[in-house]
């Protein structure tokens, strides 16, 4: 398959997980069973059943046993999928919500304290290769939107520990780049709300 094609395609695991996550914070109220999940998505059960085995060994989500058992979110949702994107060095805003750097480095002549970040998720950005060769140049955008997806689905913890977030706050995705329309930052935010389209 050709690398564009592949570039708009979530991984796998990273998909399912993502899927599990936000219909368990739709369906909050009560507990869900993973058959149901697999029904409403078209998926196995059995592949989201090590996806819940890996989401609740890193905290995100509690199963329960027992014939009225089921999963749960971890932590309860705030029903916040408010995603934007902001220049780090701009003033922080009680509108920001949870405020993540999503830079791998930290911006340059700016005081942590000015930052005032909940979170730094530096796995998240392009990887420095990637970052090299698109140079904020507008001609490599389309190319460059495509190959940081394909980095951004083999990167499943990362972008979960993100969409965790997003589900109990408002995020404001913070960046340091000049350039407000060709920057990694948009490309991630796109990325986030169309993973919550998958999940209706």
């Amino acid at each position: 398959m050709h690398l564009l094609a592949v570039a708009m395609r979530l991984t796998r695991f990273t998909d399912f997980a993502v899927r599990v996550m936000l219909y368990l914070a739709t369906h909050e109220e009560r507990l869900c069973s993973i058959g149901e999940i697999a029904q409403a998505h078209g998926i196995s059960q059995n592949h989201l059943m090590k996806v819940v085995s890996e989401l609740a060994g890193a905290g995100f989500v509690q199963s329960l046993r027992g014939r009225s058992g089921g999963i749960r979110l971890a932590r309860p949702a705030r029903h916040a999928d408010i995603v934007q994107i902001k220049r780090v060095y701009e003033k922080p805003s009680q509108d920001d919500g949870a405020r993540v750097l999503v830079d791998r480095l930290w911006p340059r002549g700016l005081k942590k304290e000015k930052a005032a970040l909940d979170l730094w998720l530096k796995d998240i950005a392009p990887s420095p290769g990637l970052r090299q060769w698109f140079d904020h140049d507008p001609n490599r955008w389309q190319d460059f939107q495509q190959l940081y997806r394909t980095e951004l689905a083999q990167n499943g913890l990362a972008l979960i520990h993100l969409a965790d977030l997003l589900r109990r706050a408002p995020v404001t995705l913070l960046y340091a780049a000049r350039d407000v329309e060709h920057n990694h930052a948009r490309v991630l935010a796109d990325y986030l709300r169309d993973a919550m389209k998958l999940c209706g």
